[in-house]
């Protein structure tokens, strides 16, 4: 008898359709420490950027990676490089939707053009390059560095020191790579 309930109860299941499940949000967590106290630990991404390439004339991928105990939210990723010594941006800032803890995302960014006139640069030519995530999104028209970060599911807010995202640790979301430690080519 209950072998029949186990085998009609799996049909059922079988029929459900799958149930979306949010991402985890990160929260305090209360630990016990070594000495038998409890800690809160403080669960949060941390957003690194790991590595550049340059890809031909007009493309570089930023690798980002999040060493955090919690996942990101949306966030942004910006680069610049300096051709013939002027700074170049791209067209576009990129931009990541979420990133769950221990994992990394490569990132395009295209169409790097000089400041003056807006004329494209060859990056296979840069001699210097650099990448951030998370930098904070700027409206030269109406900077408020507090306002809400309009990608954030979380409602975070921005600041000129942190950012849109709260993270363990705010010092490593820069890379900056000059001459030979420029790696050319796509990311495999």
């Amino acid at each position: 008898m209950m072998g029949l309930f186990v085998l009609a109860a799996a049909q059922v299941i079988q029929r459900l359709p799958p149930v979306a499940v949010p991402p985890p949000q990160p929260a305090p967590v209360t630990r016990v420490g070594q000495a038998g106290e409890v800690v809160q630990v403080q669960m949060l991404p941390d957003l690194v950027v790991k590595a550049i390439r340059i890809e031909g004339d007009s493309t570089m991928h930023v690798l980002v990676a999040n060493e955090g105990t919690a996942p990101a939210t949306s966030f942004g990723v910006s680069g610049n490089a300096r051709v013939g010594g002027t700074w170049a941006r791209p067209g576009s800032p990129g931009s990541i939707t979420g990133l769950a803890a221990g994992t990394s995302q490569w990132i395009e960014l295209s169409g790097f053009v000089a400041p003056s006139g807006g004329t494209p640069v060859e990056l296979s030519k840069a001699d210097m390059v650099a990448a951030e995530d998370d930098p904070i999104p700027i409206d030269i028209s109406a900077f408020d560095p507090l306002r809400k970060f309009g990608g954030s599911s979380s409602g975070s807010t921005c600041s000129t020191k942190h950012g849109c995202v709260l993270e363990l640790n705010e010092s490593n979301n820069r890379l900056e790579l000059a001459g030979a430690a420029i790696v050319r080519g796509k990311p495999e």
